[in-house]
């Protein structure tokens, strides 16, 4: 049962990533909600982990790959770690939190990486805090993706995992 439930769950995944792929506002991807469900439901732990990023760069092959490439997986594994020790249940609130919280750890590290590894801002507090205030138009997409696609996620896989439960019920055989 336990590899038709990872099948299930890389299906879910796979499909999400294909946001990366389609015409999308900018940041409005369902990456933050696959490293907060794989992290949540995806066993042996490592895969939770290395799936996305594996995802990450083969996506990122095709898409172009760039200077702050360790910051973004960075923020990818530090959500997909908190989600495996914070997102005990998926209930309504817990998820629009975990999302949230998505958003925001994405946001800082990956802007963090743009002011340090590429010549655009002055390395200054001053700097930082630019990099920082020019990127907020991206936040809401991401947040907005990110509220999106994880409860799209979790909803999908708890239909997935009602009926699958069910059809094996003897009283459905």
């Amino acid at each position: 049962m336990q590899f038709s439930r990872n099948i299930m769950i890389l299906v879910l995944i796979f499909g999400a990533l294909l946001s990366r792929f389609v015409p999308h506002p900018p940041n409005m991807t369902a990456l933050g909600a696959v490293a907060i469900f794989s992290g949540s439901m995806l066993r042996p732990r490592w895969a939770a982990l290395l799936l996305p990023l594996m995802i990450m760069l083969i996506s990122d092959l095709v898409i172009g790959l760039h200077s702050t490439i360790a910051f973004v997986y960075g923020a990818w594994i530090l959500i997909a770690l908190l989600s495996m020790f914070g997102m005990k249940e998926a209930k309504p609130a817990r998820m629009a939190a975990f999302a949230t919280l998505s958003t925001i750890v994405f946001f800082l590290v990956s802007n963090f990486g743009v002011w340090f590894m590429q010549d655009i801002y002055p390395r200054t507090a001053q700097g930082l805090i630019l990099c920082y205030t020019v990127a907020l138009p991206f936040l809401g997409g991401q947040w907005v993706g990110d509220l999106l696609f994880t409860g799209l996620l979790f909803s999908i896989w708890a239909f997935l995992e009602k009926k699958l439960f069910l059809s094996q019920s003897p009283v459905h055989r």
